[in-house]
């Protein structure tokens, strides 16, 4: 996921604070060289940057643009917010120091809890899956289909998904996936 398209997520400028949505979501500094300098997340965006305590260092970058990943459940804000601290490495960010010197136990709870729907939904498929497929069974879950595609990549980087690449009888390649057994 370290190559998400911002551009494609909606933005303000950090000194329009008054017009940041009033929605739960997770929003990502970015600096004028398409850096992401925080990330961070928050069920009022706008409320949440009337007082943040990382204005005065992101306004002194100049030219810092505030992207919006909106998200419909509050409960995953945690858990996604995490997944890009530790993908995207920003260096306004401290990983391991979230929140108070510690990760949240609601986030661990979150991740496991998600950890466990994606898992009972492979486990049900029986075998190899498509690349689609699998996406479309973690959509169900987290509803934004790139952080599904980033939790799927995780999955993979940390051996809990199993991939192999497949020549199809018409020439094509398939990319197939299955959970791991433990």
């Amino acid at each position: 996921m370290h190559n998400l398209n911002f551009t494609d997520l909606p933005w303000l400028p950090l000194e329009l604070i008054d017009s940041f949505p009033r929605k739960p979501c997770i929003y990502f500094a970015v600096d004028n060289s398409k850096t992401v300098q925080y990330v961070g997340r928050s069920v009022d965006a706008h409320k949440r940057w009337k007082d943040h305590h990382k204005y005065n260092e992101l306004s002194k970058l100049k030219r810092i643009k505030i992207y919006f990943l909106v998200l419909e459940a509050e409960s995953f804000l945690p858990t996604v917010e995490s997944f890009f601290i530790r993908s995207l490495n920003p260096p306004l960010n401290v990983v391991g120091k979230e929140r108070g010197g510690c990760i949240p136990q609601q986030q661990t709870s979150d991740r496991e809890r998600i950890s466990r729907k994606l898992a009972d939904k492979l486990k049900s498929a029986k075998g190899w899956i498509t690349y689609r497929e699998l996406v479309n069974r973690s959509f169900s879950i987290v509803r934004d289909r790139k952080v599904a595609r980033g939790m799927l990549e995780n999955s993979v980087r940390l051996g809990k998904l199993e991939r192999k690449v497949v020549n199809n009888a018409n020439g094509t390649i398939s990319e197939l996936y299955k959970l791991k057994s433990t």
